[in-house]
C-alpha cells in the first residue's frame, strides 16, 4: 500500500451534486492534490480523527488530547447565502457547519442568556 503524507490541509468542500467531499490538501513540497470521499463518508471520517488523535504523539512531546476545544468561532454566509459557522480549534484547525435558516436566531439568544 503506498503511504502519502500531507502536512497542510488546506481546505475542503463538497461537489455541486452533493455526492462527493473534496479535501484539499498540500504534500511537504507545495504542490497540492483535492481527495474525494463519498459524502456518505464523512460521519465515519469525523469519527475516526478523535479516536486516532489519543493515539497520536506530537513531536515536542505535547500532552495528548481526546478532545479538542474551540479557540474562537464565526459566523457568515456561504457561496449560496446559507448560513456557516466556522470553529477554530487549537492554532489553525478550522471546523465548519452549515446551519439551519433558525439556527442562527437561536445562538445568538443562548449567547445572550449566557453574557446576562
Amino acid at each position: 500500500m503506498e503511504l502519502v503524507f500531507f502536512p497542510f490541509v488546506e481546505g475542503s468542500m463538497t461537489s455541486e451534486d452533493g455526492t462527493v467531499f473534496w479535501l484539499h490538501v498540500k504534500h511537504e513540497c507545495g504542490s497540492d492534490i483535492m481527495l474525494g470521499f463519498p459524502h456518505d463518508e464523512i460521519a465515519g471520517n469525523v469519527e475516526n480523527g478523535p479516536v486516532h488523535a489519543a493515539h497520536g504523539k506530537h513531536a515536542k512531546r505535547k500532552p495528548e488530547a481526546s478532545a479538542f476545544k474551540a479557540t474562537s468561532f464565526e459566523i457568515g454566509r456561504g457561496p449560496h447565502g446559507e448560513a456557516i459557522l466556522t470553529l477554530t480549534v487549537g492554532e489553525s484547525g478550522k471546523l465548519c457547519f452549515i446551519l439551519p435558516a433558525d439556527m442562527p436566531g437561536q445562538l445568538s439568544q443562548a449567547l445572550q442568556k449566557l453574557a446576562n
